[in-house]
């Protein structure tokens, strides 16, 4: 967005310009991401159509094993959701706010369906938290400095 938009409308509100564009992309992430992930429609699909023409009991509790989901792809969520926010924050600061709200409903989206949809995880260390909060969250913080140094 900020390469493709003239310099001259970074800072107007019509509907081509920088800001509401940027306002579009959290928007957009917040509603369809949230609300594919609770509408969950190959699940609803494996238990109401194929579970009760299943014809092993087996085969019908695998139709009811919750939807796998990998916690790489959580992290990456969130980061993105971090790195836009300090990208866009010298011009357009109330996207501090727009991402807090964001992070909040991606956290409670995720809880509800760890606790209710998703199948159990894998077990696995501590290295993707660290991994994320050693390279990615630094990245982003060096992308604030360097993006509200330079705008």
């Amino acid at each position: 967005l900020t390469i493709i938009i003239p310099f001259t409308s970074t800072l107007s509100f019509t509907k081509d310009d920088l800001i509401p564009g940027v306002y579009t992309i959290f928007f957009a992430d917040i509603i369809t991401s949230t609300m594919t992930q609770l509408i969950d429609p190959a699940s609803h699909f494996k238990k109401h159509f194929l579970a009760p023409r299943a014809k092993t009991q087996e085969s019908m509790n695998k139709c009811f094993e919750g939807t796998s989901y990998e916690l790489a792809e959580r992290y990456t969520s969130a980061i993105k959701l971090i790195f836009l926010a300090f990208f866009y924050n010298s011009i357009y600061p109330a996207i501090f706010f727009l991402a807090a709200f964001a992070l909040f409903i991606n956290y409670m989206v995720d809880k509800f369906s760890i606790m209710r949809t998703w199948a159990r995880a894998p077990k696995i260390g501590k290295e993707v938290s660290e991994f994320s909060r050693k390279y990615f969250l630094s990245s982003a913080v060096i992308a604030l400095a360097v993006v509200s140094s330079y705008f």
